[in-house]
């Protein structure tokens, strides 16, 4: 068997290596770099669109501004969050009946019940005197939820957002290693 061909070929495959290695790390660049446009992109989307709730929420009374609608929106994310984890609380409770289990989703239901009546209470200060007061509260909470799901989106982005800075992290170190090879 002719070892010298071998050698060649092992040789050549070798030397290819880190060049395939830096082209492979480019390609993964170029695609992290449109990633990050594309979160940029995103974000700058849901900013708009969630000022553009806040201008239909202030549009709804005229006497209002967009932190009026900002805090209402605070405490009916609030609202939501404690619904949430009253409901995970029960859910704890049912798997398993302890008394530590019920005091704390009765706990957790007694904030709910606080925040709601808070959220009830700033609704109830932006609802025009004139007008129909019910048809006013319907379009805010529509709109509130509409706020809701591009919070939520918000939420998404951001965390799309941490992965992709630890990506560019991994990258620049595998860039690095690949660097002093």
């Amino acid at each position: 068997m002719n070892t010298r061909p071998l050698m060649l070929t092992l040789i050549m495959v070798l030397g290819l290596v880190g060049p395939l290695e830096a082209s492979h790390l480019q390609q993964q660049s170029l695609a992290l770099q449109q990633q990050g446009l594309t979160l940029a992109q995103t974000y700058r989307q849901l900013m708009h669109q969630r000022h553009g709730l806040l201008d239909q929420l202030t549009k709804l009374n005229h006497k209002t501004k967009h932190k009026d609608w900002q805090d209402l929106f605070s405490s009916y994310h609030q609202v939501n969050v404690d619904n949430a984890t009253a409901q995970q609380d029960l859910t704890a409770y049912t798997q398993s009946t302890s008394q530590d289990n019920w005091n704390t989703y009765q706990n957790d239901l007694n904030q709910s019940n606080s925040d709601q009546n808070d959220y009830q209470n700033q609704l109830q200060s932006l609802t025009p005197k004139q007008g129909d007061a019910q048809a006013f509260q319907n379009q805010a909470t529509a709109l509130l939820t509409a706020l809701e799901a591009n919070q939520q989106q918000l939420d998404a982005n951001a965390q799309a957002w941490v992965v992709y800075k630890q990506l560019v992290q991994q990258l620049t170190a595998a860039k690095n290693a690949h660097n002093h090879n």
